[in-house]
């Protein structure tokens, strides 16, 4: 007679053609429905059969129901003479639905290999198994959630807010917080969720709602956020709240039991609440060395400890790079050699990804930082590499904005010859730094802002409200990679740096040029500097008694003169001069002495 009630063989089939497919709805259409199924005795052979196979069709319906009841996804629409036709019409909106609603079904495999389909919340990823420090964060997490007062924010749900460079730990951080918040409050919900768009986030609050069963199969976001608010207590994280367009605020429950965390590399999203959103900044010194020999099996001993704190110093100490390079050292036991290796093959390292050693969505520490460079517009990407080209820590916002104000244009001395260089450089900063011909602090502020938020740039602010970008070590030599000693963006530099000096000796001048000093030091400029940006560079560092690297700028610009003016010209001559007062500075008097003899 074959199959009364299809349905079991044909999800068996469609397995055997379509392998893993995903369903999304199942309906079945039955003929009737018996009541009574024991036998009636004036019933004939016929009758007897029919009411057999009623019967039949009646268990597959009832199998396949009890296996995927929970699932949402099966609907039986059954003739009968008794059918409520609310009922039916209640039946039909809930397939419509169904068909209309844009989220994963239940593979083929699934419904054939097991009992009953759970649908349920996906697990949120596990706390790294060697995760150290940060006790100064979580402790004032455990204040702000677990002190049992509630704060003013404007909403009841206790809010906090973690930003910070991708890689730097956001997210082991709310992991370790949920841990906390499970073992006080065990029958309270944790969920844990994809915020990185808000297409993202509309599916993970659906599937939330969703999950509790049938009922629910069509429920939307909004659905989600109303049952959330409703609970006694919950805590929601959401993870990798980046995306400046996404009006987050809309999607947080308001409930006098939530609690929300945020991990966001965009830095802005502190506004939403100042007093309770933490940093996440790199880890100590000791707690990555300690991270770095622990994860890759070394002992502490004095000189293990020694080599791991020179490793994670060169990594900037962020939690990625670290954990990236304990997996390779475990693998190779190179521990004595790794910083070598690291310095010489840098690339290469920071692309490694490899997830048996490292857990969580993270990949390398180049695809991490790459992600947030590939967001920001041209123009800030440009200004983002510029910068790297700084001393990291300490590039003073005076700097860019006095460089601006004189069009950076401005040479301190006055020489007879001028590079043409020099006028080059100058427009082509106008049009990065000044795209309106003139300096801006707001239209400045609108590109810095884009760094801001991914956290590759930050802001400190010194003595005086004196205003400093920084810059992570690791973001600086992701960005150095490619580009070459000799690239634009280096003269560039070297035309920020010289345009800012002033040939006097005015007490605030000195303090400026003292700001400037970390950046030529720090960068090798030497080879790229014209006549008047080795006079002006050398006349800097002669006067804050940094004479060996004066001598350098110095001898330099000396040899441009010689090679350009001649051995008698009044700008050769002072060249001359400036170096021989640097090397008597220096106690080089004989090189001094042979210098003076030369003199014309």
């Amino acid at each position: 007679m074959g199959y009364a009630n299809p349905v079991k063989q044909l999800l068996k089939e469609a397995h055997s053609h379509f392998g893993e497919a995903e369903v999304g709805t199942l309906l079945s259409l039955g003929t009737g429905k018996i009541e009574n199924s024991k036998p009636i005795d004036t019933e004939n052979r016929m009758q007897a059969m029919a009411r057999q196979v009623t019967l039949d069709a009646q268990r597959s319906h009832e199998d396949v129901y009890e296996r995927l009841k929970e699932t949402g996804i099966y609907f039986r629409l059954n003739e009968s003479a008794h059918m409520d036709e609310g009922a039916v019409s209640d039946t039909i909106d809930e397939v419509v639905r169904s068909f209309q609603v844009d989220s994963h079904g239940i593979s083929l495999k699934d419904i054939n290999s097991v009992a009953k389909v759970e649908m349920s919340f996906k697990p949120r990823p596990s706390l790294t198994r060697n995760f150290v420090g940060r006790d100064d964060i979580l402790d004032k997490l455990y204040e702000m959630h677990f002190s049992g007062e509630r704060s003013s924010q404007g909403v009841s749900t206790l809010m906090s807010i973690l930003t910070g460079l991708g890689g730097s730990g956001k997210t082991q951080i709310a992991l370790k917080f949920a841990l906390e918040y499970e073992s006080r409050h065990p029958a309270a919900p944790v969920y844990f969720l994809d915020a990185r768009s808000q297409e993202r986030l509309e599916t993970e609050l659906e599937t939330i709602i969703r999950s509790r069963g049938s009922a629910y199969r069509s429920r939307t976001h909004q659905d989600a956020i109303d049952w959330i608010a409703g609970q006694e207590r919950w805590l929601l994280i959401f993870d990798n709240a980046d995306d400046p367009s996404l009006r987050l605020f809309d999607y947080i429950p308001n409930s006098s039991g939530g609690h929300v965390l945020i991990t966001s590399r965009n830095d802005l999203v502190r506004v939403q609440a100042p007093e309770n959103s933490h940093k996440v900044d790199s880890l100590s010194l000791g707690d990555a060395s300690h991270l770095l020999l622990v994860s890759s099996g070394y002992t502490a001993s004095p000189d293990n400890l020694t080599k791991a704190k020179e490793i994670a110093r060169e990594l900037g100490c962020l939690p990625l790079a670290v954990a990236h390079a304990a997996g390779y050292i475990t693998i190779h036991r190179c521990l004595d050699t790794y910083l070598h290796l690291y310095r010489q093959r840098r690339r290469e390292l920071l692309s490694r990804s490899d997830p048996n050693v490292v857990q969580g969505r993270e990949g390398s520490v180049s695809t991490t930082i790459q992600l947030s460079f590939e967001r920001l517009s041209t123009q800030a990407r440009y200004l983002l590499q510029l910068f790297s080209l700084f001393h990291a820590t300490s590039i003073s916002h005076s700097i860019i904005e006095k460089a601006a104000l004189r069009n950076f244009a401005f040479t301190p001395f006055a020489l007879q010859v001028q590079d043409p260089s020099e006028e080059e450089h100058a427009s082509a900063l106008m049009a990065l730094i000044c795209p309106s011909g003139a300096w801006s602090e707001f239209d400045f502020n609108e590109m810095i802002q884009q760094c801001l938020q991914y956290s590759l740039l930050q802001i400190i602010t010194g003595d005086g409200a004196t205003k400093y970008y920084t810059i992570h070590v690791l973001v600086q030599s992701w960005l150095r990679l490619d580009l070459p000693q000799d690239h634009l963006f280096q003269r560039l530099l070297i035309r920020i740096l010289a345009c800012g000096i002033t040939a006097d000796d005015n007490y605030e001048n000195l303090i400026f040029h003292r700001s400037i000093i970390p950046h030529i030091e720090g960068a090798v400029v030497a080879l790229n500097t014209t006549i008047a940006d080795s006079f002006a560079f050398g006349f800097v560092l002669e006067e804050a008694r940094h004479s060996l690297p004066a001598v350098q700028y110095l001898e330099r610009a000396l040899v441009l003169c010689t090679d350009a003016l001649g051995d008698t010209h009044p700008d050769t001559i002072s060249a001359m001069g400036r170096l021989a007062a640097s090397l008597d500075s220096c106690g080089k008097f004989r090189t001094k002495e042979t210098l003076w003899r030369g003199a014309p």
